[in-house]
């Protein structure tokens, strides 16, 4: 059972910069990735996202993306491998380094970009028409400010489309923000015992209740498979974090719950932030 302190500091951690940057970056992906397998581009994933941006017109090292991401170079060799089956990306040999490949764009994965470009601009469209446009422009304004006195850079992959480029679309202040803040509270919470933990296993994390939560309940609510879920719960769990308590509801079923590990960082996490 959760301390009530515990419940309180989940609630304030659950409303940080951080997490409404990787907010708004998922929900932009999700929208841009709605349009391009509308436009017939099948077989992308949210996460593929964390490549695409990232492959410049002169190619793009593995080991450069995965550190630039904060993730490990296997997850992004995984994703590479998923883009090449499906005709976006190339490797080519690094000129520099006879050992290693570049990740290069094909002509497919161009068109790709050059469409998602496009699609932002409807994308911008219709969150100004959500949030009003007022707000909409605040919103613009402010996360520029941030990305120009954190000293951020455009996707690499914005080569492709200066003319878009140009117009400094919220996506690419928002992801870089994202990306930058969550590199910042890893580094943190690194120095303090933690090992670095991918953004995603939030999704469980913030969601912990007072007497645990299910994993279809999490699925539900992340718009995310059961299994997709699992899976990052069970990561967690190696981590020590999380643990499984029977659900008195239904003998069948297990909850998650955070240990006493898990409650420390959070309360660790909430002091990185400030």
């Amino acid at each position: 059972m959760l301390t009530k302190n515990i419940l309180q500091q989940l609630d304030t951690l659950s409303n940080n910069l951080c997490l409404y940057y990787a907010r708004l970056t998922d929900d932009i992906y999700q929208r841009l990735m709605e349009k391009a397998l509308a436009a017939g581009h099948q077989g992308l994933k949210l996460s593929h996202a964390l490549i695409l941006p990232k492959i410049s017109t002169r190619g793009s090292r593995i080991i450069d993306i995965a550190k630039s991401q904060g993730v490990s170079k296997q997850a992004i060799g995984q994703l590479a491998n998923d883009l090449e089956k499906l005709s976006y990306i190339e490797r080519l040999p690094d000129t520099e380094d006879k050992r290693s490949k570049n990740l290069a764009l094909t002509p497919s994965g161009i068109q790709l970009i050059k469409q998602a470009a496009g699609f932002m601009q409807d994308v911008e469209a219709e969150l100004a028409a959500a949030t009003g446009s007022d707000n909409f422009r605040k919103l613009q304004k402010h996360s520029h400010q941030l990305f120009r006195a954190w000293g951020l850079g455009y996707p690499e992959a914005g080569q492709f489309t200066p003319e878009v480029s140009n117009q400094a679309p919220l996506i690419g202040h928002a992801a870089a923000l994202a990306n930058a803040l969550d590199m910042a509270l890893q580094e943190n919470n690194s120095r303090k015992g933690h090992p670095r933990l991918k953004r995603s296993y939030w999704q469980i994390l913030q969601r912990i209740s007072a007497d645990g939560v299910r994993i279809n309940d999490l699925a539900e609510v992340n718009g995310i498979s059961k299994q997709a879920i699992s899976q990052l719960a069970n990561e967690i769990e190696k981590a020590g974090y999380l643990s499984r308590i029977e659900d008195p509801s239904d003998k069948r079923a297990k909850k998650l719950v955070l240990t006493p590990l898990g409650e420390k960082l959070i309360v660790d996490t909430l002091a990185s932030t400030h």
